[in-house]
C-alpha cells in the first residue's frame, strides 16, 4: 500500500477555518436573541415640520437624516399608532447617542428639545419598543432661532455666542451634559447675569453657573433652582459662562441672559480731611517715668465720589508733587464718601494726599479710575509745637 504524506498545516487551517465560522454563527445567534440583529431601513432625509408614517416590519428600525437649514432648535416626537410603543433616538454625526427613549403603547413621546448649528448633520433612529411589526407616525419641528444653545457646546472652544439684553435657552441633555456660553465685553463693565428656569415647575433643578476668565480662572456665580441675578464688574476681555448640573437639572429648559453698562470710575474730589496730633505718655517696665509717643493722625476724610467705588488708593508724601512718600495703599471702603486712617504718621506741619477710586472683580483684578488733585492737610500749630 502506498503511504501518503498528510499537509497537517491544511489540515489545521481547515481546522481553524471551521472554528471561525462556528465562532461566528454563535454571535450572530446572541445577537438575534439579544435583539441586537435589528436591520435598518434604507437611510433618507427627513423633512421637517411634517409628521410621518413609519411601517416597521419585525426587527427592522429606520434611521433618517437631519439637516438643519438655519441656527435653530428641534423638537422630536412620535408614537405608535398599532400600540407597540415607539423608541427614538437622535444621534450626531459621529454616531453618538445624543438622547434615546421610548413610550410603551400608543403615548406620545418627546425628545428634549436640542439646539443646532446651521448645516449640522444628525440622525433620527425610530424603531418598535417591542420589536414586532409595527406602524406608527413621527415629527420632526425645526424652529429657526438664534437665541437658543448651539449644541455641540460642551467647551469654550465650541462655546455659544450671546449678546446682552437678549434671552437665550438651553437644557442639558443628561447629567454630564455642560453647556459653555461666550461672553465678549468691550470696554470695562458693570455686569449683572440671569439665569434660570424658562417655566416654574415646582421640582428642584439644580443647575451651577461657573463664570471663567480667558486665563481659565473659574468662579461659582449660581447654584440654585430658582431664577437669580448675579451683579459684578469685569474688566474688557473674553468670559465664558459654563452651565452643568447634577440630578433633576437636565432635560428642563433654562433661559441665560446679561446685561452690561459701561464702566467709567469718576475721579474723587478730597473736600476735607483733618489732621491731629497725638502726644501720648508710654510707661515701660524698667521706668516709671515713661516717654512720649508723639504722632498725627489723619482722619475726618470726607470724598465726594460720583460713581461705583468699593475702594480707594491713598497715598500721603510729605511735598505737593507727592515725594517723600509716607503711605501707598489700596483700602476697601463701606462708605465711599468717607474714609478713616489709622496709620501713625511722623510729625511734620503738611501732608499731601491723593486719591483713586477702584472696584474688583469677582477674580481679584481691580479696575482703577484717575487720581484726584492733591490734598493739603496741615497740622495746627498747637499740635505741631506740642508733638514736634
Amino acid at each position: 500500500m502506498k503511504s501518503e504524506n498528510v499537509n497537517w498545516k491544511k489540515v489545521f487551517s481547515n481546522s481553524m477555518y471551521s472554528v471561525k465560522i462556528g465562532l461566528l454563527s454563535m454571535a450572530i445567534a446572541m445577537a438575534v436573541f439579544l435583539g441586537l440583529g435589528k436591520e435598518a431601513r434604507a437611510e433618507s432625509v427627513v423633512p421637517l415640520n411634517v409628521e410621518q408614517t413609519y411601517n416597521l416590519p419585525e426587527n427592522q428600525y429606520v434611521m433618517l437624516e437631519i439637516v438643519a437649514p438655519a441656527d435653530g432648535v428641534l423638537n422630536i416626537s412620535g408614537y405608535s399608532t398599532s400600540s407597540e410603543g415607539i423608541e427614538l433616538s437622535l444621534i450626531d454625526a459621529d454616531n453618538n447617542t445624543i438622547e434615546s427613549s421610548h413610550e410603551t403603547g400608543s403615548e406620545r413621546l418627546y425628545l428634549i428639545p436640542y439646539g443646532v448649528r446651521k448645516g449640522s448633520k444628525y440622525y433620527l433612529k425610530v424603531e418598535s419598543w417591542v420589536n414586532l411589526d409595527s406602524t406608527g407616525k413621527y415629527i420632526v419641528n425645526f424652529t429657526p432661532t438664534a437665541y437658543w444653545e448651539k449644541e455641540n457646546n460642551n467647551s469654550s472652544a465650541s462655546s455659544t455666542n450671546i449678546s446682552p439684553s437678549k434671552k437665550y435657552t438651553g437644557n442639558l441633555t443628561n447629567d454630564s451634559d455642560v453647556d459653555y456660553y461666550k461672553v465678549k465685553l468691550n470696554s470695562n463693565a458693570k455686569v449683572s447675569f440671569t439665569f434660570g428656569p424658562e417655566a416654574v415647575d415646582g421640582n428642584t433643578h439644580p443647575w451651577q453657573l461657573d463664570l471663567i476668565n480667558s486665563k481659565g480662572k473659574s468662579v461659582r456665580i449660581y447654584y440654585d433652582s430658582a431664577t437669580q441675578t448675579y451683579k459684578n464688574y469685569l474688566k474688557k476681555g473674553t468670559y465664558y459662562i459654563k452651565v452643568s448640573g447634577s440630578y433633576s437639572a437636565s432635560g428642563v429648559n433654562y433661559v441665560l441672559s446679561y446685561k452690561n453698562n459701561n464702566l467709567t470710575i469718576s475721579t474723587p474730589t478730597i473736600s476735607s480731611a483733618k489732621a491731629k496730633g497725638k502726644h501720648v505718655k508710654v510707661f515701660s517696665w524698667w521706668s516709671s517715668k515713661g516717654t512720649y509717643d508723639n504722632y498725627v493722625l489723619l482722619n475726618k476724610i470726607k470724598v465726594k465720589m460720583k460713581s461705583d467705588c468699593q475702594g480707594y488708593t491713598v497715598k500721603v508724601a510729605k511735598k505737593s508733587n507727592m515725594k517723600g512718600s509716607l503711605l501707598s495703599r489700596d483700602i476697601d471702603v463701606s462708605k465711599k464718601t468717607s474714609l478713616t486712617l489709622d496709620d501713625h504718621f511722623s510729625v511734620y506741619k503738611n501732608y499731601y494726599m491723593k486719591m483713586r477710586g477702584y472696584v474688583t472683580t469677582p477674580f481679584g483684578e481691580r479696575i482703577y479710575g484717575k487720581y484726584s488733585k492733591v490734598k493739603k492737610i496741615s497740622l495746627s500749630s498747637a499740635d505741631y509745637k506740642k508733638c514736634k
